[in-house]
């Protein structure tokens, strides 16, 4: 049976979603150090590269895995992100200490799609040359 998952990416996804879940507490518990506030637009910027990052690396985990839903092709990594971010988006509706807002899953879309094409764009460069 052939491998589905890139070992050195999957290593590098799991290292990420540690990463991903220590923001995530030190947010919920307003530990997040109050100099980063100081950045404009800080939280739909975090949103974009946390969510986007976490699409690239999922994308070369699964090795560029395209699944098929209803004839139509879907990348496996974005398409396992966008739960994530749905639930992400829900939990902080029910938190007192965080805020749900579209521009933040506008944000998480735009990192989710940037990153994914950003992606695809190396891998068909480095394919290219080779």
């Amino acid at each position: 049976m052939k491998n589905k998952i890139d070992k050195r990416w999957g290593i590098v996804l799991l290292c990420y979603l540690a990463f991903l879940v220590i923001i995530s507490i030190l947010a919920y518990n307003r530990m997040i150090p109050s100099v980063i506030a100081k950045i404009p637009y800080y939280d739909s910027i975090g949103h974009f590269l946390l969510f986007g990052i976490a699409t690239f690396i999922t994308h070369r985990a699964l090795k560029r895995r395209i699944v098929h839903i209803f004839h139509l092709l879907i990348p496996l990594g974005p398409f396992i992100i966008v739960p994530l971010v749905i639930a992400d988006e829900m939990i902080q509706k029910l938190s007192i200490y965080r805020t749900s807002s579209y521009s933040d899953f506008i944000a998480d879309v735009c990192g989710i799609i940037f990153f994914y094409y950003l992606d695809e764009l190396l891998f068909r460069r480095k394919k290219h040359i080779n």
